[in-house]
């Protein structure tokens, strides 16, 4: 009498599509989801960019917002419906289904738009932070960045914009407008990449090398902002204050989860 072994164990083998969504961490994909939530909603609220997102989900998006509308003004401002069914679109993706993004990244069709550099950029100009500055150092880094660009008759679009002159204060500051830290575009950037990658699709390469060519250079002009504008070179996060150090180590000790023993561990050990 033979005995077939597979009858004999527990079956712990992941199948396919668990394995594929493993390539990434979950912390790394809440944080791509959040990003993509956010790039999604863009284009959702501008009419010029809403045909980029997926035609079938545009009626599903679209009821959830009234769902929002209909809610008590500081609850709809969150709009915790609409961003719901989008993380579902981004959730139900698969490597198998290159149509299953829910933006659409190719197209046969030439005259058919899809996700492009100039509408993702125009996401990323929207990332912004106040500052406030001396009004002469502001003038003296606009003139810079026109410098960069002197053939542009325009708007240079620069990283930052004097929200108000008439405002200068007593001591000769005003509250400026700059670009946030490059690591913020960055991250959108990796972002997209990951819509790419969990759908089996292929990011032209005219479109990876203009994202690449925007980050580098958010981050030289993020630089050059900080340097000439006398903002806080430091980047990354604040260091924790032992209060803060305290009540970590509380939660982690008290916490029931296996994984939060080593990271107690660990703090103690190496703080």
């Amino acid at each position: 009498m033979t005995t077939n072994t597979d009858d004999l164990v527990f079956n712990c083998i992941a199948p396919q599509g668990v394995i594929e969504k493993s390539n990434i961490n979950s912390g790394s994909r809440s944080t791509y989801y959040n990003k993509l939530i956010n790039l999604i909603l863009f284009f959702f609220d501008r009419e010029e960019y809403k045909d980029l997102i997926r035609p079938d989900l545009i009626p599903v998006f679209d009821n959830h917002q009234v769902r929002d509308d209909a809610l008590l003004p500081h609850q709809a401002s969150k709009r915790k419906h609409l961003r719901a069914a989008i993380k579902e679109s981004l959730r139900k993706m698969k490597r198998n289904d290159k149509n299953s993004c829910p933006l659409k990244l190719t197209s046969s069709d030439p005259n058919e738009k899809v996700l492009n550099y100039e509408a993702i950029v125009k996401h990323m100009e929207t990332k912004k932070k106040i500052e406030k500055v001396n009004h002469k150092l502001a003038i003296e880094y606009r003139k810079a960045v026109k410098a960069l660009n002197p053939d542009d008759d325009g708007d240079t679009n620069d990283p930052l914009m004097i929200l108000d002159e008439s405002e200068i204060e007593e001591n000769g500051e005003i509250h400026v407008a700059v670009r946030q830290e490059f690591t913020t575009y960055d991250g959108i950037r990796s972002a997209i990449a990951h819509l790419y990658t969990a759908t089996n699709n292929e990011m032209n390469s005219s479109l990876k090398k203009a994202l690449g060519l925007y980050v580098r250079g958010s981050k030289r002009l993020n630089l050059m902002a900080k340097q000439m504008l006398g903002l806080d070179l430091t980047e990354g996060k604040r260091g924790m204050d032992e209060k803060v150090y305290r009540r970590l180590c509380q939660i982690l000790f008290q916490s029931d989860k296996a994984e939060h023993v080593f990271a107690h561990l660990f703090f103690m050990l190496d703080w």
